[in-house]
């Protein structure tokens, strides 16, 4: 059966972008071998793909139908508008010697030539109509935003040097992937579009494009964003906002948010803390902000809350399976997305299995009787996942031994109750996989197929697991937030050996974890938030192959079984509070990590020593938890989290122990005494980074000098701190916020001019002081500036403020760089997006890479520029001193001046 050929997927430039990044138009010989071959020149020697009419033509071809190819697969279109452009039809217009009204109004040039057109077409009906579209394209083309340049009136290479950057800037984005077959995407593309007045600085708009999952809403919208992305001056698409923020946090996501549309990296704490930096930041801006599976309010509540959150122009499209979350954030403007009809499903079905479009009439015959195979009879197809299927099949109780796979998953503004008697699983005896994502039914299930390999039910709307489920080849089991009250596997224990996952995560009636002894292979065991669990079954800590045991937040569980298991990786018991014992260590483990937080544990017993294998420890007492020594000789403890506990005495033993395998050390509100720090110091060897916040040392130790890897220091909120005698000589992060104590010399040590002269260094400590004298220029204020040539110098800055207010205020945001009237943002502040009056900052800055990277590209040699640092402040004015260092093995200082050369 012979294939026609057709190899080429449909839409492929719509789908992948452009072919030439600009379409470069021009008329006559006036700027062919002057302007605009300048301007071509430039474009192409930066990298810039450009169309120009002789140029890219192959022999042979027809001028109008490839010059129109050309304009389609074109980002950009820049006609040159000159005297001689007057009579050609076909935007970023440049209007070379030639004035704008003329073009618009059809006067000078313009108009006397298309008076001769008038004369030469009178006679000619189509010409006519012909030449009136002429006319409205100049008047047209006249109103876009354009360049106007007369020669005489400046230099040329300056004038195209600004063209070149705007065409730079517009063409920076890389598109995003869409689709390998975008069959019928373009039309709904241009729906979508039509939706938003994409090419408005006014009104800030939000669209929601909604639909039932696997639909492609996703893949729509990143087709629309590659189709009007260059119009922004931002742009921002957060992917898979469901899973993300799950995983990661919304937090998170502002963060990425932040990063994407203003070059911003800000670690948040909280939600709160990113809602007024995203209005802040955001709301002078015109950007491109997409929300992709958006599901739940508080993800558009705090990623785009309100439309005064962003500048003009600005708009913001949301993708999500609930129509109803449109219309609860206020959201009148919605396009639901259709499926594809039957011819564009048949031609994606082409595409996918053959890999072309055209086929012999008889297989395609085939091909159409797949695309509508049982359109009706959903009981006899192997995979459900649309909701109306899955209602259909077992409401009316339709199933089949057809049925491998269930998946249901309601949007949730249609949840509705299932109405069903239990039995219905009994036909599905072939049944793989069942995943529950939501969905009320009306009783629990009666029967559940022994063919389940994956059994994922949230809330799962039963008591018990039926009594005759025996499923010998089931892998996952999945049921949190379920009515479970026991969890009980009958059978031997071969019957259940390819169990691998089980989380009953949050089953608040869930008081006892009965024998697990008949899961031999049981992975991973998680039971977190089971707030009534007062009982483990000691068989949980003789489980072989057990590698994740997860117990956090069982707030009445009082006591945890012996662990003998040698193959377990993790274990998380943070938030039980009711637990007052660590449960013992039978032999040597090899734990990797553990972590139990907010614990009322007041002491480890000795077999904890038996945790040989331990890397990561994270620990968090109520102030009682005794530390015991043997934790300073773990072999294997790389990273160390401890706050709120107490560490043994001091003696001759313990000095003798200490290891150094730490790579990382965060010792936070330990009462850690001058006494004891010296040993901190000792386990120190090898650390990268320290944090020492909250304690009660008084001195920083000399020897914290012989700690040759540590970059990162942190003595925040260590109000005892008076001195400090070393500095550690690879250190390139020190904080000591809120350590009032601090004396003048020690102040005086930070601002070294040895520690900091090699660059990269970022320091911040409490106290107001005067920019030392070995920084190049000062100033009193807010602003600083100078002037630079042929690069942006290496510089370090130094800020200190002084409130008139007691104590310590929010007084300043993260400066910004302005270059002949651009801003730019600076990198290397670790966090201090927001800093403190009564403080001393003092860091080495850079720009961010692909600012830099377009600066460069601008900055002429021997052209001076000219720089200033701007420090936003609040409206509590604080004393404030600014200082400049240029780096003198980095930097030529002939080229910086601090007075307008």
């Amino acid at each position: 059966m012979a294939l026609l050929q057709s190899s080429v997927p449909p839409s492929s430039s719509f789908s992948y972008g452009f072919t030439y990044d600009v379409f470069l138009s021009f008329r006559g010989s006036d700027t062919r071998y002057g302007f605009t071959e300048n301007l071509y020149r430039a474009l192409c020697h930066k990298g810039i793909h450009t169309f120009i009419d002789d140029r890219e033509l192959q022999g042979g071809d027809e001028i109008t139908p490839s010059l129109f190819k050309a304009i389609e697969e074109s980002r950009i279109f820049i006609p040159v508008l000159s005297i001689n452009y007057e009579n050609r039809r076909l935007v970023l217009p440049i209007f070379y010697d030639v004035e704008p009204s003329h073009v618009r109004h059809h006067k000078g040039s313009y108009g006397k030539a298309l008076d001769d057109h008038i004369k030469k077409f009178q006679n000619n009906k189509d010409n006519m109509e012909r030449l009136q579209k002429w006319k409205m394209a100049l008047t047209q083309t006249s109103n876009f935003s354009g360049h106007h340049f007369n020669p005489g009136n400046g230099y040329e290479y300056k004038y195209i040097k600004k063209i070149v950057k705007y065409v730079s800037n517009k063409i920076n984005h890389v598109p995003l992937y869409v689709a390998d077959y975008p069959v019928g995407l373009k039309s709904r593309v241009l729906k979508v579009t039509s939706c938003v007045d994409v090419g408005s600085n006014g009104e800030v708009q939000m669209l929601g494009i909604y639909g039932t999952g696997g639909i492609g809403k996703t893949t729509l919208a990143r087709a629309v964003y590659n189709s009007i992305a260059d119009q922004f001056d931002g742009l921002c698409f957060l992917h898979d906002v469901r899973e993300n923020s799950s995983k990661y946090g919304l937090e998170h996501l502002q963060g990425k948010l932040l990063s994407k549309l203003v070059e911003l990296d800000v670690e948040l704490g909280d939600v709160n803390e990113g809602i007024p930096i995203i209005k802040q930041r955001l709301h002078r801006k015109k950007v491109l902000l997409i929300l992709d599976d958006v599901h739940e309010l508080k993800q558009l509540q705090v990623l785009a809350g309100e439309i005064d959150w962003f500048g003009p122009g600005s708009k913001v499209i949301i993708t999500t399976r609930d129509k109803q979350l449109l219309a609860s954030h206020g959201i009148e403007r919605t396009y639901e997305i259709d499926k594809l009809n039957e011819n564009e499903a048949l031609e994606l079905l082409r595409w996918k299995a053959l890999k072309y479009n055209k086929v012999d009439s008889n297989f395609n015959g085939v091909l159409r009787c797949a695309v509508t195979y049982a359109p009706g009879e959903p009981g006899r197809r192997s995979r459900l996942w649309f909701c109306k299927d899955i209602i259909d099949v077992l409401e009316a109780n339709k199933g089949s031994s057809e049925i491998e796979i269930i998946y249901l998953e309601f949007p949730s503004s249609e949840e509705e109750v299932i109405d069903w008697k239990g039995d219905e699983l009994k036909k599905m005896q072939n049944l793989k996989t069942l995943i529950v994502k939501n969905g009320t039914f009306s009783k629990g299930p009666n029967y559940l197929p022994n063919s389940l390999r994956v059994l994922e039910w949230p809330k799962y709307p039963s008591r018990i697991i039926p009594s005759d489920f025996c499923p010998k080849k089931l892998s996952i089991c999945k049921l949190k937030e379920s009515d479970l009250s026991s969890f009980e596997l009958r059978g031997t224990v071969k019957g259940f050996v390819n169990m691998r996952e089980l989380n009953l995560d949050k089953c608040q009636y869930l008081t006892r974890i009965h024998d697990v002894s008949n899961l031999p292979n049981l992975e991973i065991f998680s039971f977190q938030y089971c707030k009534n669990l007062i009982e483990i079954h000691k068989s949980v800590g003789f489980l072989n192959k057990l590698e994740i045991l997860n117990a956090m937040g069982c707030s009445k569980l009082l006591s945890f079984p012996p662990l003998m298991s040698t193959s377990l990786q993790y274990l998380e018991l943070s938030y039980c509070e009711s637990r007052k014992s660590f449960p013992e260590i039978l032999r040597e483990m090899n734990i990797t990590g553990l972590t139990f937080l907010s614990t009322s544990i007041e002491k480890l017993p000795v077999s904890f020593q038996n945790l040989t294998g331990l890397r990561r420890l994270s620990i968090e007492g109520n102030g009682m938890l005794r530390l015991p020594s043997i934790i300073c000789s773990m072999p294997n403890l790389s990273v160390v989290y401890v706050r709120g506990c107490i560490w043994p005495k001091v003696d001759d033993k313990l000095s003798s122990m200490v290891t150094s395998s730490a790579e990382h050390m965060h010792l936070r509100n330990c009462i850690l005494s001058d006494e004891f720090l010296p040993i901190i110091v000792m386990w120190s060897a090898n650390v990268s980074k320290l944090d020492l916040s909250g304690n009660n040392f008084t001195i920083l130790p000399e020897c914290i000098k012989d700690c040759r890897f540590l970059t990162d220091l942190i003595l925040d909120d260590c109000k005892c701190l008076r001195e400090i005698r070393g500095i550690p000589p690879n250190l390139k992060h020190l904080s000591a916020k809120y350590c009032k104590s601090l004396i003048s010399s020690a102040r005086n040590m930070l601002l070294n001019q040895e520690l900091h002269e090699a660059g990269g260094t970022i320091f911040c400590f409490s106290g107001f002081v005067r920019i030392p004298e070995w920084f190049d220029h000062q100033n009193m204020g807010h602003t600083i500036s100078f002037w630079f040539r042929n690069k942006l110098p290496s510089m370090a800055l130094c800020f200190s403020t002084k409130s008139v207010a007691k104590g310590f205020h929010m007084s300043t945001k993260r400066p910004i760089l302005v270059i002949d009237g651009n801003n730019y943002s600076l990198s290397s502040f670790h966090g201090y997006d927001i800093m403190l009056t009564h403080h001393t900052y003092l860091y080495a800055t850079e720009l961010k890479s692909r600012p830099v990277n377009n600066l460069n590209k601008i900055i002429l040699k021997n052209e001076w520029n000219h720089a200033e640092v701007i420090f936003e402040h609040s409206n509590v004015e604080p004393l404030t001193e600014i200082g400049i260092h240029f780096f003198k093995h980095e930097n030529n200082m002939d080229d910086i001046q601090f007075t307008n050369p």
